[in-house]
This record gives structure tokens, sequence and C-alpha cells, in this order.
């Protein structure tokens, strides 16, 4: 597995057991596919020279920065302690981490040093775009703050070793970071007036949550496989909030590009 690969990388290993490792390697997977959407939704405020909607990105690729620093500080190297990693990897990301927050500040100062917060749902794209901001920064504040309280949610079932816990929690805490970003960085697309960036980032939060009920839906049914009744039945809760997401997402996007094309053809 690519996960291994990654761990001999940072100078360690995962912990054994199969359940141990399909925690982790789940938890990996929805670590990098945070941050995958998150790269494509700085793209899509990027894309079209919106200083409004460029300022959002800068902010959220600031908040990004700042805290994957935070996380790497207070939680990280006491990670790396406690699975005999090299604390090198820790300070390699939080530098990665300093300049992904000078990055962000410098696109949102070169952008006006302004951002419109809005709460808003106008239309089909906005309450899309709205509803996983809220389940975003929700979520993210959580995984960041309360590691204890998500730890009890989807590790109640006792079935892990104490180091998978520790590698739950570090995971967690970078996931975090991406989804308290990209949360208050759709805030900020809702105040903008570009109407191509927040469709754009309506089209990420749909395709995001499509893969979230895909892996969230993976990992309840080897849960269920291993007789793990107390996890599957917590991820249930994971599947109902990305369907929601993704047919919120979804019907929107595709409404909005549907009345395009019967606008272009009256033409």
């Amino acid at each position: 597995m690519f996960a291994d690969k990654i761990a001999v990388l940072y100078g360690c290993e995962l912990p054994s057991g199969a359940n141990n490792r399909r925690m982790i390697y789940g938890m990996m997977a929805l670590f990098g596919f945070g941050f995958n959407w998150f790269g494509s939704s700085f793209r899509s405020l990027t894309k079209y020279a919106d200083s409004d909607a460029e300022a959002a990105a800068g902010l959220g690729a600031m908040i990004l920065g700042v805290m994957n620093v935070f996380v790497g500080v207070t939680r990280d190297l006491a990670f790396a302690a406690k699975v005999g990693m090299p604390a090198s990897g820790i300070y390699a990301n939080i530098v990665i981490g300093v300049f992904i927050a000078l990055s962000g500040f410098s696109l949102w100062s070169a952008s006006g040093s302004k951002v419109s917060f809005a709460f808003k749902m106008g239309n089909a794209v906005e309450r899309a775009i709205l509803y996983q901001s809220v389940v975003g920064t929700f979520f993210g504040v959580m995984m960041v703050f309360n590691a204890d309280g998500m730890n009890a949610q989807y590790l109640s079932s006792g079935q892990y070793s104490a180091e998978t816990v520790a590698w739950f929690g570090t995971l967690m805490g970078g996931w975090g970071s991406a989804l308290m970003a990209q949360g208050i960085m759709g805030f900020c697309a809702l105040g903008i007036s570009h109407e191509n960036s927040k469709l754009r980032m309506c089209r990420d939060f749909w395709i995001y949550n499509f893969a979230q009920l895909a892996m969230w839906q993976m990992f309840r049914i080897q849960n269920v496989v291993d007789g793990n009744t107390d996890d599957a039945s917590a991820q249930v809760v994971n599947m109902v909030i990305a369907f929601v997401g993704l047919f919120l997402g979804a019907t929107a996007y595709g409404t909005a590009m549907n009345k395009r094309e019967e606008t272009a053809k009256s033409k």
C-alpha cells in the first residue's frame, strides 16, 4: 500500500493488524482527498482573475497554512515522539504550512486585502455552497480542537490499538484543517458576485461529497463484515451528510448548466 510507503518516508511503520491498518489507510485517503479538494476549489476561485474571488482563495490558503502549523506544533510533534517518528518530517510539514500561509497572505494582499463573508441561500448554487461551508467549518473545528470527542464518536468499538488512535488523531488534525479552511473560504465565496467562480465551487463540492459517500460506504461495509457494528453505525451519519451535499451540489450545478444551455440556444 502507498500509505506504508508514506510511513517509511517519515521514518516509521504503521501499526500491525488488519483493523488498525484499514483505519489508517482510510484516514490517509480522506486526508489526501481533502487537500486535493481544497486545491481544486482554490483553482476555481483564481481561474477568472476576479479580485474578490482571489481574495477569498488567498484567505482560505492563509487559514490552511496557519492551521497546519498549529496542528504540527501542538499535536504532530507529540505524535511523532509517541510512534518513534523522526521530528524532521513534522518540521518539514510545518515549513510547508508556513509557505502556504505566506502564499495565501500574498494573494489576499495583492487582491485588495478584503473578503466579504456571507451567509445566504438566494439560489440553489449558493445553498449548496452554504451547506458545505457550515458542515466543513463545524467538523473542521471539532477535528482540530476536540480530538478526544471525535475519537469517542468514531472509535467507540475499542478494536484499535493505542498507536492507531494516535495515527487517527494526527491525520484527523490535518484533514480538519483543510475542512475548516475550505468552509471559511466557502463563506467568502458566497460574498462574491462572480457567478462562474461560485458555480465551479459548487461543482467541487458535489464531486467531493460523491467521493466522501463512496469512502464512508466502503468503511461501513468493511466494519459490518468485521462485526464492528458500533463504528459502522457511526459512519451512517457521515454517509447521510455526504449524500445531502452530493444531492444539493449536483442538482444545483446541473440546473445551472441546463439554464445556460437553454439561454445559449435561445439567442
